[in-house]
């Protein structure tokens, strides 16, 4: 823990711990910051002030097929203060169970403000899972939607005619 320094984090360079940094963290442009010391166990890390990505930084998470954290652990961020987010982030997903359930996992908390674009927060390693990431209440969560089982569906397009997987009332279930 350093209770008092801040940390940059410069490039080329990675920062992880699962301590407390009380006196902001900046993750710098091609620097990479790990939840815990080492990729593949979850874990938590604490950082007072702000939390700072810069474009083109990396952030490694650990989740498990437990959203709600009870039965397994999942890496978090939590954050007294501000998140800053400047560019593109990759937020990297490293699958501890090899799939995610449907839930809300908590990536962050954050006390304070979030200033920057979380369009500019890119999930990794996920692509094949329905996800969106969302903003609430002070948690930067991934939200894992419910899929229906499979199903064989009939396009109605009487809704308001969008072709999308999930999102609009256009199909029907066992046509």
């Amino acid at each position: 823990s350093l209770e008092n320094s801040a940390v940059y984090a410069k490039r080329f360079t990675t920062v992880s711990g699962n301590g407390y940094f009380g006196g902001g963290l900046t993750i710098e442009k091609l620097a990479s910051l790990v939840i815990g010391d080492t990729a593949g166990i979850a874990d938590t890390m604490r950082v007072n002030k702000q939390l700072t990505l810069s474009g083109a930084s990396d952030i490694y998470i650990d989740l498990s097929d437990d959203p709600g954290g009870s039965a397994k652990t999942n890496d978090i961020i939590i954050i007294s203060g501000d998140l800053v987010v400047q560019g593109v982030v990759d937020v990297h997903i490293n699958l501890l169970d090899g799939d995610l359930e449907e839930g809300t996992y908590t990536l962050f908390t954050i006390s304070g403000d979030i200033n920057g674009e979380l369009e500019n927060v890119h999930l990794i390693g996920i692509s094949s899972v329905a996800h969106t990431l969302e903003y609430s209440n002070g948690n930067l969560v991934l939200e894992v939607p419910v899929i229906r089982s499979p199903a064989t569906v009939v396009w109605e397009g009487s809704h308001n005619n969008e072709w999308d997987i999930y999102t609009t009332l256009n199909w029907l279930n066992n046509g």
